[in-house]
């Protein structure tokens, strides 16, 4: 059932239509309130915590994680380089500088799109498992 900014999830029918309601989880604030009769109140509240978590996650922690590894792969790949730079000023004006802030750059849009992708998988495994919990019993 859906009010405004809030899904309360009763059945295994709420679950099923839960993931056609995801993309207006995020854009909306949206909160998913689990309620299910076959989970105590400590399992209820921990699996709407996950679901809130991932529905709305958008990658930037996974972004700046490839962003820093991005950095230190560029740092070592100059400490390694064959290329010789007499100063930073010589760094900077080359070329090599605006590769390397291509590559930061691309590392980090590869974290945040590995970010989104795994939130949106976590998100369906748990709708599937607790779907699959429901049904069994």
């Amino acid at each position: 059932m859906r009010t405004k900014n809030i899904i309360h999830i009763t059945r295994a029918d709420d679950l099923k239509n839960l993931h056609s309601f995801r993309r207006s989880i995020k854009k909306a604030n949206t909160k998913i309130v689990l309620n299910l009769s076959l989970l105590n109140s400590t399992d209820n509240f921990y699996w709407q915590k996950k679901l809130n978590y991932h529905a709305c996650t958008c990658g930037c922690g996974e972004g700046a994680l490839g962003s820093l590894l991005g950095i230190i792969v560029i740092i070592l790949s100059f400490r390694f380089s064959v290329f010789e730079f007499g100063s930073w000023s010589d760094f900077f004006s080359s070329s090599a500088f605006y590769f390397s802030f291509a590559g930061v750059a691309l590392f980090a849009a590869c974290g945040k799109l590995s970010g989104v992708l795994y939130s949106r998988w976590r998100f369906k495994q748990i709708i599937r498992g607790l779907f699959e919990l429901y049904n069994t019993n």
